[in-house]
């Protein structure tokens, strides 16, 4: 396993509130990419963490194998939502996160008093994505609305079962839980996509993925050929309509997938399988001729692999014509492919032997994917949330914080605050990259023309074109009508501090500057460039101190300090 999580979503914290199957295997993705995935579980646990297998040495059963596969690298807080004070502190934990993944049926949440309306109050950035077999009436309201659903139904309604098997007289459900594991994948990819927009913007939403919707869009072709030809595809059990060569074929010891669809193809494999005349035959010649004789084609193909193994079909063919043999969870052990791949990941337990589990298929350059945590025994983390969050922000380090190149603090008043506003986002906006702060929180944002300064409501306005948002200056903590708790606005914001720390932290294009009043109230990071980096991060034999004019501009303006290079070199130097 990974010592810790390195994906690309590290930062970003998700709230999981899934059961069986699609919702939790969207979770896991999100977790193995690096995510903070929070799994809130009744007190009795969700539907499947008890449910087997387990291993024969596992006497505390605090988890099952089905659970295990889908809940990695997740934490669990256990939350009665029944009652006042579970759902404050659930309310709670959405106001520190940027997302959250569920696959109640409809209403379920909403119910409780924790759906969509709920977490859009506790947090307007909140993105909230649901997995429902016929979706969430707030989109469309389908007659099956509040119908349940598994994977079953949805294979069977979503196209699937229809093109499915021997003939058309057994249509066949796939083996595999398609009906679970793609709406779940779809659910964590629109809510990734959410995310995005929510960044940018700090607007949430609501994503919305019906199960039998997202099979459908598996079965393009399918409605292809309804809609160009008028007639609906039909079971062909391990073919591919027209397409001969293109199937299972036996072999002596077990079966391999066959496939020489171009006629380059077909020519090699009749090559190697010692049958050149199928290669100019007129039957077989050309693939249209190919597909109307295809017991011909298979017949020919059979008679030859049945004489070889799985091994030997592969070596005649590997690299020529496309070829696999047939595996089983047993067989991975042993695949070359799968060991190259890294993906068979062994998993350490607390209460019995290692298992192992499938890694993350998406393999990235610079922020590897992949298993870092166990599953989660039941409320495992509950102790370690519940006094995050009854800390709040409060105990958010300032001064202390190593990751700072320098903390500032101005006057109370809020005319030297505008002032310094202005100079950092009108007369250098072009030289950094900013966060806005409201009470203590960061995301990154860059301009690409001048930003427009203005005044609303006691806020100062700054306007970056693609977006904008309000620095509170002075005493004003919001207007009349829209008062702002700063506790509140600290907590919705606390999320997005460690994330930016933690970028800084792992990948130093950026140093930080952070601004104070005099109260200790934070009004603004400010990320300036790196001086011994340039922007390719190439790093430099002398430092470009001119990357940090800003900075020396700051100092000397209101601190009446000379801008030392020297005096840079303290606890918040970054260097790669």
């Amino acid at each position: 396993m990974q010592s810790g999580p390195s994906g690309p979503l590290r930062g970003v914290r998700i709230i999981d509130v899934t059961h069986a199957a699609a919702g939790p295997f969207g979770g896991m993705m999100l977790a193995d990419l690096g995510a903070e995935v929070i799994k809130v579980e009744p007190p009795t646990g969700e539907l499947v963490r008890y449910a087997g297998p387990f291993t024969l040495d596992d006497e505390d059963r605090a988890y099952g194998g089905r659970f295990a596969n889908r809940n990695r690298n997740k934490k669990s807080i256990a939350l009665d939502l029944n009652l006042d004070a579970d759902r404050e502190l659930f309310l709670q934990l959405v106001a520190t996160c940027d997302g959250l993944l569920e696959n109640m049926r409809a209403s379920v949440l909403d119910r409780l008093g924790v759906g969509w309306d709920a977490c859009r109050a506790a947090n307007p950035a909140f993105v909230y994505a649901a997995v429902r077999g016929f979706g969430d009436p707030r989109f469309a309201e389908s007659p099956y609305v509040e119908w349940p659903a598994y994977d079953v139904v949805a294979q069977a309604m979503g196209g699937f079962v229809a093109s499915t098997g021997p003939d058309a007289d057994s249509p066949t459900r796939i083996g595999v839980a398609i009906g679970d594991y793609v709406p779940g994948l779809l659910g964590a990819f629109g809510l990734v996509a959410a995310l995005v927009h929510a960044r940018d913007t700090g607007q949430g939403q609501f994503v919305d993925v019906a199960m039998v919707d997202g099979l459908m869009s598996m079965c393009e072709s399918s409605q292809m050929e309804w809609s160009y030809a008028g007639r609906d595809i039909k079971p062909s059990g391990n073919t591919v309509g027209g397409i001969t060569p293109f199937g299972i074929f036996p072999t002596a010891d077990g079966h391999c997938a066959i496939a020489a669809p171009t006629d380059a193809h077909w020519v090699l494999l009749c090559e190697t399988m010692g049958r050149p005349d199928l290669a100019t035959d007129e039957r077989t010649a050309e693939g249209r001729s190919r597909g109307r004789h295809r017991e011909l084609v298979d017949g020919a193909i059979e008679e030859w692999s049945r004489g070889l193994t799985n091994a030997e079909v592969v070596a005649a063919l590997g690299g020529r014509a496309s070829v696999g043999p047939v595996l089983t969870a047993r067989d991975w052990a042993e695949d070359p492919h799968v060991a190259a791949r890294d993906m068979l990941v062994t998993v350490e337990h607390p209460h019995h032997r290692p298992t192992v589990q499938l890694s993350c298929p998406i393999k990235f350059s610079e922020t590897p994917a992949g298993i870092y945590r166990r599953p989660p025994t039941l409320d495992e983390h509950g102790s370690e949330l519940r006094a995050e969050l009854s800390a709040g922000a409060s105990e958010w380090r300032t001064e202390q914080d190593p990751n700072d190149l320098e903390v500032f603090r101005v006057p109370r008043g809020g005319e030297v605050a505008e002032e310094i506003m202005r100079l950092v986002f009108v007369e250098h906006w072009q030289r950094v990259r900013f966060g806005p702060l409201i009470q203590g929180g960061v995301f990154e944002l860059a301009a690409t023309a001048p930003p427009r300064i203005g005044m609303l409501d006691g806020y100062m306005t700054v306007d970056l074109g693609h977006s904008h948002f309000h620095l509170c200056v002075g005493e004003h903590r919001g207007s009349q009508d829209n008062p702002v708790s700063p506790d509140i606005a600290r907590r919705r914001q606390c999320a997005r501090v460690e994330l930016q720390r933690q970028w800084i932290q792992d990948a130093p294009r950026t140093w930080m500057l952070r601004l104070f009043n005099g109260e200790g109230a934070q009004m603004i990071t400010v990320l300036l460039p790196n001086p011994f980096l340039t922007d390719e991060m190439k790093i430099l034999d002398e430092p470009d101190w001119t990357r940090l004019s800003l900075w020396d501009e700051l100092r000397s303006r209101y601190l009446g300090l000379d801008a030392d290079p020297a005096d840079r070199l303290g606890d918040g130097f970054l260097h790669p």
